[in-house]
């Protein structure tokens, strides 16, 4: 028995069957496998399936035999009812929404209309109304509007406890309230409890009220882990600012090397700790500069570089080397007026420039005076003689 070597009616008409079948599944697969290619074709991603799903697909693109009609047709109606879906959907909301427009059914919910009544922007008769429409009975439309009332958190009961009943035992206070379960209570109870923070931890141990081991203990309790628990309760020292290191550093002599690595535990990045160095350390007044620039050359050559040093602006320069020459004082210049030191013809009648020292003039310049100044000084140093001494001469 078979289709091939039939022999009664029956087995004819059954591989007849089988036979229309196979052409029904090929014209099937003939119609619909192009679409199924092109679909595919459009997924660049399904080289990266699996080899057995690869291989399936491959089958529903290309059939391999009969019998594969009725799984094209199902795939081809799954796509096309989900193209079509897609396709009409915008449509389909237009039409819904110009039903709504028309029907106007859509009402506020009643949890809408809860907090719209806590509002005061609905009275009570809209608010019944709305959750009667709901379904609920009175009763239940006004426990459901309770229970969306604001109400305060366990946290929230725990502190009012406080403050309103024992501090050391709140729980029947917060228990008039809400409900809380024995063993949740606790936790929730320690929650609400203030406890130390790092700060306030190491300000105990610098103050020597807790121990080297308490510290630690508070620190894991407050979440440093073990590797950390050392350098916290370094953090809790202050650290002199770098001045004051620097100066501590220079009373007891250390070496430049350790002044230098002090700045930087001071904050101070390395890169620059020796700038900040030259820039703290005490330099000479202006006034000081100029004094010692004058008794090594007069004519102040190096003035500027050494000004500029101790951050003396280029522009005024000029002003003090016009400052680095002295005008003796008013005193001096009265005198000096007194005994003719400013008529030069007549103090040299009376030989007031006599015995002029050389050398005056050299160390006059040193002080800031000039040739002029000192040969005025020298003409007013001379005492004059007193009225007895004139008659006497």
């Amino acid at each position: 028995m078979g289709i091939k070597d039939k022999q009664t009616y029956g087995e004819y008409f059954w591989a007849m069957q089988v036979e229309a079948q196979n052409a029904f599944d090929e014209d099937m697969e003939d119609a619909l496998s192009p679409y199924i290619r092109g679909i595919f074709g459009d997924i660049p991603e399904i080289s990266e399936l699996p080899t057995g799903m690869q291989s399936f697909l491959s089958a529903l693109a290309e059939p391999p035999s009969a019998g594969f009609g009725d799984l094209l047709k199902l795939t081809g109606g799954e796509f096309a009812a989900e193209i079509i879906k897609d396709a009409i959907s915008p449509a389909m909301s237009m039409m819904k929404r110009a039903i709504n427009r028309r029907a106007k059914e859509t009402w506020l919910t009643t949890a809408q209309a809860n907090t719209l009544f806590q509002r005061g922007k609905i009275t009570e008769p809209y608010w019944s109304l709305i959750s009667e429409s709901e379904g609920y009975e009175g009763i239940i439309a006004r426990q459901f509007y309770d229970s969306q009332m604001p109400y305060p958190s366990i946290p929230d009961l725990v502190l009012y406890g406080r403050y309103h009943g024992d501090p050391d035992n709140v729980r029947s206070e917060v228990n008039e309230y809400f409900d809380v379960g024995t063993t949740e209570f606790k936790v929730w109870e320690w929650l609400q409890l203030q406890r130390m923070n790092t700060l306030q931890v190491q300000t105990l141990f610098r103050r020597g009220k807790i121990d080297k081991g308490s510290l630690n203990s508070h620190l894991a309790r407050i979440g440093w882990s073990g590797d950390d628990r050392d350098f916290v309760a370094e953090l809790g020292w202050t650290m002199p600012n770098a001045m004051l290191l620097t100066q501590g550093n220079l009373m007891q002599d250390k070496s430049a090397s350790e002044i230098i690595s002090d700045i930087s535990i001071a904050d101070i990045n390395p890169n620059y700790a020796k700038q900040y160095l030259d820039g703290i350390l005490t330099k000479p007044s202006s006034q000081d500069i100029i004094a010692y620039e004058l008794r090594r050359d007069p004519k102040l050559s190096n003035l500027d570089k050494e000004l500029k040093r101790i951050g003396i602006h280029d522009n005024y320069f000029p002003l003090y080397k016009e400052l680095a020459a002295q005008i003796p004082p008013i005193a001096d210049i009265i005198t000096m007026a007194v005994r003719e030191a400013f008529t030069p013809a007549i103090a040299a009648r009376f030989g007031q420039y006599q015995d002029y020292p050389p050398p005056l003039t050299e160390w006059a310049e040193k002080k800031g005076l000039s040739k002029e100044w000192a040969e005025r000084y020298w003409a007013a140093h001379w005492s004059l003689p007193s009225p007895q001494q004139g008659f006497e001469m």
